[in-house]
């Protein structure tokens, strides 16, 4: 198999199923010498391994609001660097938990979103959203430009992630940050689990970008990192998330199972984790043009 990033050929590492949600399926996935871990072959109609969505879909403002309020710790990295009023771009929000809380915060916030009803409902926010499936091409066509570019566990899922990276560092403005929180696919947790790791998701993830891969697109476009770390507390939550799953299926009885979960994810962690280390299950990079 033939890595779709660097062109060369690359390994077997496993073929999984979809654990998370049962469809049915197998999907082999590779690792480039690049680094790049992905699907073989992505399945034709995707469509249908994303139904019932990853949260409910609210009405209205009102339950977008109820459910943004505990994620508004997400824009705390990009707060650092982007003052109020600059214009913020997020590829593939899904219903728009950190876009709608930037727009509270004060930015002037614009999404590009493949669900139609996500897309609608994030309008009736007053957020500019626009639908597609394919978001190189729409960074390709749009002339406008930003100060915030911004994919949240977003460009796991999308096509030719590597020109989603690209074109969106071209379309920000002189000091503006380009912010990717992702799967990684160095951490412990994928070396430990491989097919049966729970951020895998199978067939949803089709593209596993490791740091280097984005950082030296990054550099490329003449932005420089800021900040790379996998114990923020995104991070955090996303690594949590993942030994919580590992010993629910490893653990039978679920008073057992409740009984473990604080202190065993302690104890996994101090042993397979080290602060700064950058083995954790989920990054999150940012990088300013310079």
């Amino acid at each position: 198999m033939i890595c779709p990033h660097c062109r060369r050929h690359s390994q077997l590492l496993f073929t999984a199923q979809d654990k998370n949600r049962g469809k049915p399926g197998s999907f082999s996935y590779y690792r480039g010498p690049c680094g790049l871990v992905f699907i073989g072959e992505v399945p034709v109609d995707l469509s249908i391994y994303y139904e019932g969505g990853y949260e409910k879909i609210p009405l209205d403002e009102a339950g977008l609001a109820k459910m943004a309020g505990p994620e508004s710790y997400r824009l705390d990295l990009i707060k650092k660097y982007v003052p109020k009023g600059a214009k913020y771009l997020e590829i593939g929000p899904w219903i728009g938990l950190a876009a709608y809380n930037a727009k509270l915060y004060g930015y002037d916030v614009s999404t590009l979103e493949f669900n139609d009803v996500c897309v609608d409902l994030m309008r009736s926010c007053g957020i500019n959203a626009m639908q597609t499936g394919d978001p190189a091409a729409a960074l390709s066509d749009d002339d406008a430009n930003y100060d915030v570019v911004a994919m949240w566990h977003s460009i796991e899922h999308v096509p030719r992630p590597w020109d989603v990276i690209d074109r969106a560092a071209k379309r920000l403005n002189k000091g503006g940050v380009l912010f990717v929180a992702a799967p990684n696919p160095e951490s412990v947790q994928m070396a430990l689990y491989g097919k049966d790791w729970f951020h895998l998701d199978a067939p949803r993830h089709i593209h596993f970008l490791n740091a280097a891969i984005i950082k030296e697109i990054a550099l490329r476009n003449g932005l420089s990192p800021v900040e790379q770390t996998t114990d923020d507390k995104l991070g955090r939550i996303i690594e949590r998330d993942g030994w919580h799953h590992a010993l629910h299926h490893h653990i039978p009885v679920p008073g057992l199972r409740r009984l473990y979960k604080l202190v065993a994810t302690y104890f996994l962690t101090l042993k397979y984790r080290k602060a700064g280390d950058f083995a954790g299950a989920g990054y999150s990079l940012a990088f300013i043009k310079d």
